[in-house]
């Protein structure tokens, strides 16, 4: 029912303002947690988080139940927007991401509250269609009071369909200020490798080794296992985890698995009954930033053609794993150039150049090690976003 603005009472101490966060995928949740606990810290601050999805709904809770209110965003049609705004009554919308939802942004300029957009973001491709109908773009940036831009580039884009007197300023990318992860304990590495299907030693007694493939899409999968095939002759600790960005894919990367003579294991089929399997398929969702903590190394999924684009390699970084990447990362150009400059990841031009890296890797602990210090290095730089926006928002709400 929430889906149609129907929700129960909710009840704020007097005097607090209320911030209504609204994030959509997973990601998205994700990168905001910096910024979900700064402002909780607040005590004139009640948040209101919503999202779309049972998944993000799932992952909200999971993360911020002790922090906020966690609700299902209305559907953006006038009468399930107004049911909302009369039990939410927000002082503030923050929007993730330059998701836009004119209904919702609307019912704000008519209650005459401030509009913000954090992580706001404009690719070049974007950017040009909003130049082919300049009338609608405006349109639909015109509710928008401010804008928390990932970058300069997106600002300058962002700024050309702005209405004034709206204010964007480029402050970084929240996505990028996550936590580092803390190295796992014996005990606690040992149980998520089980919970995999995976021992957490090999047959020589030393520790078991992870190539992990981080959302991975149609031909990556295969080139894994070769790569696992010729790293396994060299040292036969390790073993792959497999997480598809599709996990509905699940049949067509067993029959990758069979074809090549590997046991598996499923994650969806729920605690395995042994701990001996090469290959883990993690056919389920949300998972990957806790599991991507075992990696070794890891290759990040979407940057070999025929996929182009990439997925996000940020739960790698945080959680210190040399990165090896495809040459198509169009969809986090920014965040992929400055982890190379760290010497965080390292950038191929072809399948075949992935494997010789992974290979190399396999047995490279040195330059292992300093990429994951370049990665410590960027975390470090990129972790003040969420307290600039803080402040910022701390001193809008004073202005109200």
């Amino acid at each position: 029912m929430e889906h149609f603005g129907v929700y129960s009472p909710i009840v704020s101490r007097k005097k607090q303002k209320r911030i209504w966060i609204h994030a959509v995928s997973v990601g998205e949740l994700q990168s905001i947690a910096q910024l979900v606990q700064l402002l909780s810290k607040n005590r004139n601050i009640f948040l209101i988080i919503s999202t779309t999805s049972t998944t993000g709904r799932q992952v909200a809770e999971k993360l911020y139940d002790a922090y906020a209110k966690i609700i299902y965003f209305p559907i953006d049609f006038w009468p399930f927007v107004r049911s909302a705004w009369k039990c939410i009554r927000p002082d503030l919308i923050l929007s993730v991401d330059s998701e836009l939802w004119p209904e919702h942004f609307q019912r704000a300029r008519r209650a005459g509250v401030p509009v913000g957009i954090i992580n706001g973001r404009l690719s070049k491709r974007s950017f040009h269609r909003y130049c082919r109908m300049p009338a609608i773009a405006r349109w639909l940036w015109r509710y928008i009071s401010f804008v928390f831009a990932c970058d300069a580039d997106s600002a300058r884009r962002i700024g050309k369909f702005l209405s004034p007197p709206a204010k964007i300023i480029a402050v970084g990318n929240l996505k990028c200020g996550r936590q580092p992860h803390l190295p796992l304990e014996k005990f606690e590495r040992a149980s998520l490798l089980h919970s995999l299907g995976l021992p957490d030693f090999g047959p020589n007694g030393k520790a078991t080794r992870i190539l992990f493939g981080c959302s991975t899409w149609p031909d990556e999968e295969d080139l894994l296992l070769q790569a696992l095939s010729k790293i396994r002759a060299m040292d036969p600790n390790w073993h792959l985890v497999l997480v598809p960005r599709h996990a509905e894919r699940r049949g067509e990367i067993v029959a990758l698995c069979r074809c090549a003579k590997f046991s598996f294991c499923l994650r969806s089929l729920g605690e395995p009954q042994a701990y001996c399997h090469d290959v883990a398929i993690v056919d389920t969702t949300g998972e990957l930033s806790e599991l991507i903590r075992i990696g070794t190394i890891a290759f990040l999924g979407k940057t070999l053609p025929p996929n182009a684009g990439a997925q996000s390699p940020l739960d790698a970084v945080a959680a210190k794993v040399p990165l090896v990447s495809g040459p198509s990362y169009d969809n986090f150009h920014e965040i992929m150039n400055s982890l190379h400059r760290d010497g965080a990841v390292e950038i191929c031009p072809d399948a075949d150049a992935v494997k010789a890296t992974l290979l190399r890797l396999a047995s490279d602990e040195v330059t292992s090690l300093g990429m994951s210090a370049g990665m410590m290095r960027y975390l470090l730089a990129t972790g003040k976003t969420a307290q600039i926006i803080y402040k910022h928002v701390g001193n809008m709400l004073k202005s109200q």
